[in-house]
C-alpha cells in the first residue's frame, strides 16, 4: 500500500494543484506582487515577461505531471515506449478537461494555444525523466549495484 500511494499520490496532488490554480480567474494573483513587478518590468525580445508566465506555467505544470506520471508506471521496471505514449496521452487529456474546466472559470476561457503548450511540456516532461532514469541506471552501473 505504501509504495501504490508514493507512486500515485503524488500525481493526484499535482492534478490538484493544477485544478485549484486553474480556478482562480487570473492565476497571477496568486504570485507574489514582487514577482508580477519583476516580470511587468522585464522585457525579451520587446515583449513583457509578465505575458510568458501563462505559457510558461502550463508547460511546467504539465511537465511535472507527466513525469510524476511516468515515475509511477515505471516504478520497478524500465518505462518502455508503450508507456511513453500512456504518459503523453494521460497528460495531454487532463491539460483538454483543464481548458473545459475554465469555461467555467469567470475571465477564464477555452484556449486551444495553452493545449498545444500542455502538450509541449508532457514531451518535455517525459524527456526530463528519460534523461533522469538514464542517468540514475548508469551510477547505479558506476557504482556495481547493477549486474
Amino acid at each position: 500500500m505504501k509504495s501504490f500511494l508514493s507512486r500515485y499520490l503524488p500525481i493526484l496532488l499535482w492534478m490538484s494543484q493544477i485544478f485549484g490554480t486553474s480556478s482562480h480567474s487570473n492565476p497571477a494573483d496568486m504570485l507574489p506582487r514582487f514577482i508580477v513587478r519583476f516580470t511587468w518590468n522585464t522585457r525579451i525580445f520587446g515583449q513583457r515577461l509578465f505575458f510568458l508566465l501563462g505559457p510558461l506555467g502550463h508547460m511546467f505544470n504539465f511537465g511535472i505531471l507527466a513525469f510524476l506520471i511516468a515515475r509511477a508506471l515505471a516504478w520497478k521496471d524500465p518505462l518502455r515506449n508503450r508507456y511513453l505514449l500512456v504518459v503523453f496521452l494521460l497528460s495531454f487529456l487532463y491539460g483538454v478537461t483543464d481548458e473545459v474546466h475554465q469555461l467555467f472559470v469567470p475571465e477564464r476561457a477555452f484556449q486551444i494555444f495553452d493545449i498545444f503548450i500542455d502538450g509541449l511540456g508532457a514531451v518535455l516532461g517525459i524527456g526530463f525523466f528519460t534523461l533522469y532514469r538514464l542517468r540514475r541506471w548508469q551510477s547505479l552501473q558506476e557504482d556495481g549495484l547493477l549486474l
